[in-house]
């Protein structure tokens, strides 16, 4: 079953033969009765908790009648639930498809990469349906909100994989949406323009098979200011001296660029990568400087957060390697004199350079190292490892 929590819009996927499907929702006090009412004749519900008890959890029987549903056309519904003491309730939006049988595209033109279902039908078209917001919905400049849209093609089967984001309407940063692997797509989005209303395009599209989604907009009205912590909309990762990090490792020391990161008693917020807390050097409004600790897990991406104590930043995907050397400085040039970071855990005699030699290595500062070698390094490989 789907949990819902209070005041919360979710939706429910229903593709036959799966027409039925259970869902758990949580009152806010206990209580023997819910008020539920539908907006579409195919779509019918039952309160189906034991007895008549009051009840912490009731249990919903979600029913689909696909007798009822056009073929080829996705149909959109959805169920009110009211507690009758408080007025409390959700919205359960429901996204229901009856498909095309053999699909609505060629063939012999369109299965190239793309799975056929064991009815042999060949998906043309993605359709989209959020499940994390409703078309229209309020957003809180100083916070961040879930944007999360469920993806399904017109044979029904959940999409996977495929070139999806959001464009909104106020100039923001285009959302990339990244899959959950069941047919939902999920980012992550921190409005900089406060007080405004606010479009959002949901597109999908595998180009290589021609397949493109049906257009999904919805309008937030995005209210207060935003003065949440956020990154750098580039790459908001550097090292002290400012050469770029494309990747971050255990025991490593870097600088985050960004904005609003102070708390606002002036003191520095917390910073965590896959729920793990770094350190934090220094920090200003606009600039921290922080070190990744030991047991960070490697080989991975996680999310990197900043938390202040009246709001966070949109977590960062990063990813985090065993070890990154990267080259941070450059120093005397006729000595072939470089600065090099990212070593983690690696020993500094481990450090191989693909095409160079080197002649020494010693400490120079907290995550640098300070490396003499026989060329200049500029684009060569580095690595921390055993020669190949």
């Amino acid at each position: 079953g789907v949990a819902i929590n209070r005041l919360q819009p979710l939706a429910l996927v229903s593709v036959p033969p799966f027409s039925q499907q259970t869902v758990a929702y949580v009152p806010s006090t206990s209580t023997p009765k819910l008020n539920l009412s539908s907006n579409q004749s195919w779509l019918t519900f039952e309160d189906v908790t034991p007895g008549s008890l009051q009840s912490n959890t009731h249990t919903l029987r979600i029913t689909v009648h696909n007798q009822g549903l056009p073929i080829g056309q996705p149909q959109y519904g959805a169920i009110t639930i009211q507690e009758p003491q408080n007025g409390q309730g959700a919205v359960l939006n429901v996204l229901a498809y009856a498909p095309v049988p053999g699909g609505g595209g060629n063939r012999s033109s369109r299965t190239s990469g793309r799975s056929v279902s064991a009815s042999g039908c060949v998906p043309s078209q993605f359709f989209s349906y959020p499940t994390s917001f409703s078309p229209s919905f309020e957003q809180n400049g100083g916070s961040a909100t879930s944007t999360e849209v469920f993806i399904l093609d017109d044979c029904g089967g959940p999409v996977t994989s495929a070139v999806t984001g959001g464009v909104l309407g106020n100039r923001d940063p285009q959302l990339n949406l990244r899959s959950l692997g069941d047919g939902r797509w999920k980012a992550t989005w921190n409005p900089t323009t406060p007080n405004s209303f606010v479009t959002l395009n949901i597109l999908g599209a595998d180009p290589d098979n021609s397949l493109y989604s049906a257009p999904l907009q919805a309008y937030s009205s995005v209210t207060g200011s935003s003065n949440a912590p956020a990154l750098a909309k580039d790459q908001p990762f550097e090292t002290e001296p400012g050469v770029r990090l494309p990747a971050l490792a255990p025991s490593m020391q870097f600088r985050i660029r960004g904005q609003n990161f102070l708390n606002s008693d002036g003191s520095a917020p917390a910073v965590a990568i896959g729920g793990k807390a770094l350190t934090v050097l220094s920090a200003t409004g606009s600039q921290l400087v922080v070190s990744t600790p030991p047991d960070l897990n490697v080989n991975v991406e996680a999310q990197l957060v900043i938390q202040r104590t009246d709001g966070s930043s949109v977590p960062e995907p990063v990813i985090v390697a065993a070890t990154w050397p990267s080259l941070a400085a450059y120093g005397d040039a006729s000595k072939h004199e470089f600065f090099i970071t990212g070593l983690g855990k690696a020993a500094p005699e481990s450090l191989n350079v693909d095409g160079a030699t080197i002649r020494s290595i010693e400490p120079a500062g907290e995550g640098l190292w300070r490396v003499l070698a026989d060329r200049d390094l500029r684009g060569l490989k580095l690595r921390a490892g055993p020669s190949e």
